[in-house]
């Protein structure tokens, strides 16, 4: 669970799925707007429940692990980041 106000998804889960236009923008925590390619419905198997569900697409959103594993500094005041790894 994330708490997203979207279920959201990166662009190379849905290859082969019809993706429609969006004029939906979710935002981030830092309250920036996350671009989107479209949505699409994907099925969703919990357990033994199958759930069409409408999804975004985006292209990427990098994960915690990834932010600290690149020593990422955000800064929110100036909407800013900073990968100190590639520097």
């Amino acid at each position: 669970m994330t708490g997203s106000q979207a279920t959201v998804v990166p662009s190379r889960k849905v290859e082969g799925h019809r993706l429609v236009p969006s004029d939906k923008i979710p935002m981030a925590a830092n309250g920036t707007e996350i671009g989107v390619s479209g949505e699409t419905t994907l099925q969703m198997v919990i357990g033994e429940k199958e759930l069409a569900t409408e999804c975004l697409v985006t292209e990427i959103m990098f994960g915690l692990d990834w932010l600290k594993g690149n020593e990422c500094i955000w800064n929110f005041g100036q909407r800013t980041s900073v990968f100190t790894s590639f520097q």
